[in-house]
């Protein structure tokens, strides 16, 4: 008898669980609704304009609040059930289930407490169930969390050196574990946790290739179709001084809640990438000028140099560097009396300007270069383990160029300056001194349309907090503006004939973005 009133209780809770996953779907659809359109209203735009958007928040909101008190309902139903038979398999299953969802949520999003408590939990129900239980096997390997990783290199007799990213001064830093020879990785057993294999042979660059082991996750380096990419190693001379190769595979890519328009979460392949180690500086700047200048195209170098933003569209603004007599261009003091350093990345440059030195550099080097998109700037930076910032999960204004990090006037600085703020791949400056223009027009999310109007920047800059410097943080602005927080970093495909190719792990399939060169 005690048996069917705790089966009774259980049932009861199936459909508040069908009512919960509605109220979390239509949730999720509101407040998508709510924040595209609200991104389309100017701030200066009245309640009127916005009302309808707020209400889709606040009935979003209310939504989240009603899900949230009937989950806390059915967790004491199902302790209820239990009460009444504490042996009783169903409800401990369900518990389960319900404890090994909130703690992938809550390690996904890097919340420690709440990722204990549901530890914690799941343990407890797990250990609760008889040894032939499936679902205990489930919990219990699942709490284990071991992992694996298959490498496979384009070329053989590769060293493979295994680092592990440990915690020093609040920040992630790599610390070599083992030499793994040179035959490729079979399912190489890790614990959960973020690593990088070094990868190294004579006539070739050496090739940083990090590795996130998750939950039971065996990292083989297969793309969406199943076929295991083997990691390219370049030969000696197909990078250029100051390039750095970012190796194709896949990174978590957005998903931080105190990024501004961050990306949805989501796993996203990236092909082969090489990311110029640091941004164009006055110095390089100054010199494509000239070289139009010395090239009879005079009229280009004034067009793409950097100015004041203007008081209208089509007049061009007070021209920020000067002309000796020669007609050379050189830094000056701004009115502020500041004067600019050669070593400090160029600023108050349009998009349109920042093209045009990609276009001239391409023809100096022979090599396509151009400026990275979005998803490449962000694996660039962030590696493939999902980190907030480029050195890790903590923060401190001394390790990177931001609003805080200089004694004194805010100012931007030297490229070489804060060598802390360095990617896994040797990409330098990326949380802070200055935001880079992106190739991409601006889009609010993976599915929504992008906007002609706008071109997307990232990146931490000089004048920004510590929440700007977040790796995910997203920005847009109209190509044609001047910013003293924008600059230029180049990039470029080692095959110039593929245009980069995004696929995207979900549940309702692969979608396949292209963005042209």
């Amino acid at each position: 008898k005690k048996k069917e009133q705790a089966m009774a209780i259980v049932k009861q809770t199936q459909p508040i669980e069908a009512q919960i996953k509605v109220l979390n779907s239509e949730t999720r659809l509101l407040y998508d609704i709510a924040k595209e359109g609200l991104s389309g209203i100017s701030s200066w735009e009245s309640e009127t304009v916005k009302s309808q958007y707020w209400q889709k928040e606040a009935k979003a909101k209310a939504n989240r609040e009603e899900a949230e008190r009937l989950d806390m309902k059915v967790e004491q139903l199902l302790q209820a059930a239990l009460t009444h038979k504490s042996d009783l398999e169903e409800a401990h299953e369900t518990l389960v289930r319900r404890y090994m969802q909130t703690h992938q949520l809550a390690e996904r999003d890097l919340n420690v407490k709440e990722t204990a408590y549901a530890e914690i939990h799941l343990q407890y129900h797990a250990n609760e169930l008889p040894e032939h239980n499936e679902t205990r096997h489930r919990a219990l390997h699942y709490l284990k969390g071991s992992g694996a990783v298959s490498l496979k290199t384009d070329v053989s007799g590769v060293n493979i050196f295994l680092e592990q990213y440990v915690t020093h001064h609040r920040r992630l830093v790599p610390k070599r574990i083992a030499d793994l020879g040179r035959k490729p990785l079979v399912e190489y057993p890790l614990e959960m946790g973020s690593y990088r294999l070094v990868l190294e042979k004579e006539g070739h660059h050496s090739v940083n290739y990090p590795v996130h082991i998750g939950r039971g996750e065996h990292w083989d380096g297969c793309d969406l179709h199943g076929f295991q990419r083997p990691v390219h190693l370049p030969k000696l001379g197909d990078l250029q001084a100051g390039e750095c190769f970012v190796p194709g595979g896949w990174f978590l890519c957005g998903g931080d809640h105190n990024a501004f328009r961050s990306y949805s979460r989501r796993r996203v392949w990236l092909n082969d990438v090489v990311m110029s180690r640091f941004q164009v500086t006055n110095r390089e700047y100054l010199q494509f000028l000239n070289a139009l200048v010395a090239d009879g195209r005079e009229a280009e170098a004034l067009k793409w140099a950097p100015r004041e933003m203007a008081g209208t569209v089509q007049a061009d603004g007070a021209m920020l560097y000067h002309r000796d007599s020669s007609g050379q261009f050189e830094l000056m003091k701004g009115a502020d009396g500041t004067l600019w350093d050669l070593d400090w990345p160029v600023m108050r440059i349009s998009w349109h300007s920042a093209m045009a030195y990609a276009r001239w550099w391409s023809e100096q080097t022979g090599w396509r270069h151009r400026l990275p998109n979005e998803l490449e700037w962000e694996k660039s930076a962030r590696g493939v383990d999902g980190r907030w910032f480029v050195w890790g999960n903590e923060f401190d204004p001394s390790y990177c160029c931001m609003s805080g990090s200089l004694e004194g006037d805010m100012l931007p600085t030297e490229i070489h300056r804060f060598p802390i703020d360095e990617s896994v791949y040797g990409v330098r400056g990326m949380a802070g001194n200055m935001c880079d223009w992106m190739l991409d027009q601006y889009r609010l999310n993976w599915d929504t349309d992008s906007d002609e109007n706008l071109k997307a920047y990232r990146g931490g800059s000089w004048r920004n907090d510590a929440r700007s410097c977040r790796i995910a943080y997203r920005y847009s602005n109209y190509p044609q503006n001047r910013s003293t927080r924008i600059g230029i970093r180049l990039c470029r495909s080692l095959d110039v004939n593929t245009p980069p190719d995004y696929d995207f792990d979900e549940t309702e399939g692969a979608q396949t973005y292209r963005v042209a060169w």
